[in-house]
């Protein structure tokens, strides 16, 4: 088996695009993550107005990597996709320690730093970010059309 591939397993049943998802703590797993979250959200929405949703989804999944896992290959993200009219609610949670997010508004790095623009983003492109109380794991509230 492939640790870089994340495991679909058997969504919900409530919306032909929902999902749930163990992705591996790799770079390589979260492309292919993004990439089956736009194969489901396809029916959902043009191809040009998804780009927000993933783009928001790949930072929220480099952060549980990077961050969370700190990137173990042993440890795993919890990715869920709901779909709700035309919004897609993406949780996503890492079973490391968290942040106090309270803390810590998103703020730009300077310039010239190659990190830290992650949450920035997010809050850009997501209708709503929402933390949960330890601050490892968030949901994405994203529009669709």
């Amino acid at each position: 088996m492939n640790n870089d591939r994340p495991d679909p397993g058997p969504g919900p049943s409530e919306h032909p695009a929902a999902l749930r998802m163990s992705v591996p703590a790799s770079l390589a797993a979260i492309d292919l993550a993004v990439e089956e979250v736009r194969r489901r959200l396809q029916a959902s929405a043009p191809e040009a107005d998804l780009f927000p949703a993933l783009t928001a989804l790949r930072e929220a999944l480099l952060n549980a990597v990077v961050h969370g896992c700190r990137q173990d290959p042993a440890l795993a993200v919890d990715l869920e996709l709901n779909v709700d009219g035309n919004e897609a609610i993406i949780l996503v949670t890492d079973p490391g320690p968290g942040f106090d997010w309270r803390e810590r508004p998103p703020t730009m790095p300077p310039a010239g730093s190659t990190s830290g623009r992650g949450r920035c983003i997010m809050n850009l492109y997501a209708l709503a970010v929402r933390y949960n109380e330890a601050g490892n794991g968030l949901t994405l509230r994203l529009a669709l059309a």
